[in-house]
């Protein structure tokens, strides 16, 4: 493939976003720089090609719809790549991205959209972006795979592969600890303990280790959690795109509860795979 130099709109909540960047990079074998634009601080620590580089979006205006296009906008003058590629969201996390802001191709890497909530912000981006390659890492919802096909010429499925990992191994875990994964808040990680000590009494093992591994944890504190799920008794986590795909391999070991989230559905993912509570 050609060297050419890309820009990864990658925002949104959580490390999935960058984690499905660094990956579709390494899975399509992208050749020259790759600039990711991501939210979470911890997305550097993340496996990635030795090609890519990461820009954090400024946290005081991941809510500002005008601020985010203005930072994507300089993003954009400062890097003047060959490609785009947006992830997830069409026209961005808050409909703020038109096509105005690229001045090249443009690909789109998706996992299914809560379309009811998402579509509305569509609005605010006339005309559409239109992309040379809709790559689906997942079943689509139907409205979204229709908006897709309207603005796509093409759409492919893509089954994602993470880059290799630094040499040095995984990290030892306790013998039949239970595994607590989870990016998000404090609180939602409060509730995967809680749901992970409750599954411990009914399953018989009040006194296993408990080991949460979460990018602001103490136990260990790490972004890329995948080098010990082989090592986990069980793997308590919630529904989101990237830990389920990376947990699939574990299955009869992990143990779902699904948060609720605007635009990702959760609740959809885990039920497909009967892991919900």
């Amino acid at each position: 493939m050609a060297e050419i130099s890309r820009l990864y709109y990658a925002l949104g909540g959580g490390l999935g976003h960058a984690a499905r960047a660094a990956a579709a990079a390494h899975t399509l074998a992208w050749r020259g720089p790759v600039t990711v634009l991501a939210s979470h601080p911890a997305a550097p620590q993340l496996p990635a090609p030795e090609n890519v580089a990461w820009r954090i979006v400024p946290p005081e205006i991941s809510r500002d719809a005008r601020a985010i296009r203005g930072w994507v906008q300089a993003e954009v003058n400062a890097a003047r790549p060959d490609q785009f590629a947006i992830d997830c969201f069409p026209a961005g996390i808050l409909g703020e991205l038109s096509p105005d802001l690229f001045g090249g191709e443009c690909v789109h890497v998706c996992r299914r959209l809560r379309w009811e909530n998402y579509r509305p912000l569509l609005g605010t981006s006339a005309p559409p972006i239109r992309f040379s390659k809709a790559y689906a890492c997942e079943e689509l919802h139907p409205g979204q795979h229709e908006y897709l096909a309207g603005v796509s010429a093409a759409i492919e499925p893509l089954a994602l592969v993470d880059p290799p990992r630094a040499a040095g191994g995984p990290r030892a875990l306790p013998e039949g600890a239970w595994l607590v994964v989870h990016a998000g808040s404090g609180e939602e990680i409060a509730r995967l303990e809680a749901y992970a000590r409750k599954l411990m009494a009914l399953e018989g093992c009040p006194g296993a280790p408990l080991v949460i591994a979460a990018p602001a944890g103490e136990s260990p504190a790490l972004a890329d959690a995948a080098p010990l799920f082989p090592l986990a008794a069980r793997i308590v986590c919630a529904a989101g795109f990237n830990t389920m795909r990376q947990t699939e391999a574990f299955a009869a070991q992990r143990r779902v509860l699904p948060m609720e989230r605007r635009f990702d559905d959760q609740f959809w993912r885990a039920a497909r795979c009967r892991d919900l509570p």
